[in-house]
């Protein structure tokens, strides 16, 4: 699994979230610091995870974290993307997407319901979701929503795949 803006806010909460029910975990971002702290907790609980700091809006920082997902666990079959709104989104997915397995999920997580509706009709060939969330807000009520759509999201990919 590998999911964007690791180190704070949502993509946090989803990369301790699902790392501590199993999965394995990349995640990217800005803030080396930030990854780190999240890394710690995530093996301190007994999880498996990466990071690679660097900007998604850069194209090989993108096939960076994709190969890094791959080299450290052997296989990637979701992306989340909550960094940027989704502005990148698009690009990451289209790099992931022949390098996945097969039954790939794909989820942006966005800040509103129109940047949802704005992206959506991008991802939507590449088989992308675009989950809008509360991010703007870091309350963990907020956040715990937040993952819940993003929950919601990959078990609806998962049923279609």
């Amino acid at each position: 699994m590998l999911i964007t803006g690791g180190g704070r806010g949502v993509g946090r909460v989803c990369a301790l979230h699902f790392a501590s029910r199993g999965a394995h975990v990349v995640i990217t971002g800005r803030n080396e610091r930030a990854l780190g702290e999240t890394i710690g907790e995530i093996v301190n609980g007994g999880g498996k995870a990466r990071h690679l700091a660097g900007d998604l809006l850069d194209s090989a920082h993108r096939a960076a974290a994709i190969d890094k997902a791959l080299t450290a666990f052997g296989a990637l079959d979701i992306v989340i993307a909550a960094a940027g709104n989704g502005l990148s989104a698009r690009e990451l997915f289209e790099a992931a997407v022949p390098r996945m397995n097969a039954g790939v999920r794909l989820i942006a997580l966005v800040r509103s319901v129109s940047a949802a509706e704005a992206l959506g009709p991008e991802l939507a060939p590449i088989g992308g979701e675009v989950v809008p969330t509360d991010a703007t807000e870091t309350t963990e009520e907020a956040l715990a929503r937040a993952w819940e759509d993003a929950a919601l999201a990959a078990l609806s990919l998962a049923a279609r795949a």
